[in-house]
């Protein structure tokens, strides 16, 4: 019998000062494994119909993100995880990356 592997998306928690991020499936394509951020990079969360975006300032970067594994393959960034819960929802995805700040 073979192995499954299980695709592993992002994983956000909290540390003190800092939002750190494990890439998983997407490290080879964002070319890290796991980064820290500032909370005070954070500058936007925007909640939007299909998905929410995440801007860090001192980055540039912007994110577009779901809790939805059926986007996957699209420009989204999938979320596994955030303070080790699944969001179950755009607006919790929303919720649980702006109660991070």
């Amino acid at each position: 019998m073979g192995r499954v592997k299980i695709m592993a998306k992002i994983v956000i928690t909290s540390s003190g000062n800092s939002i750190v991020v494990a890439f998983n499936d997407y490290a080879a394509a964002v070319g890290s494994t796991k980064r820290s951020y500032n909370k005070d990079n954070l500058t936007t969360v925007d909640l939007l119909a299909d998905k929410v975006g995440l801007y860090m300032s001192i980055t540039h970067e912007d994110w577009l993100l779901t809790y939805d594994a059926a986007y996957a393959g699209s420009e989204l960034f999938i979320v596994d995880s955030i303070a080790g819960v699944a969001p179950t929802s755009f607006s919790d995805l929303f919720d649980k990356i702006t109660a991070l700040r």
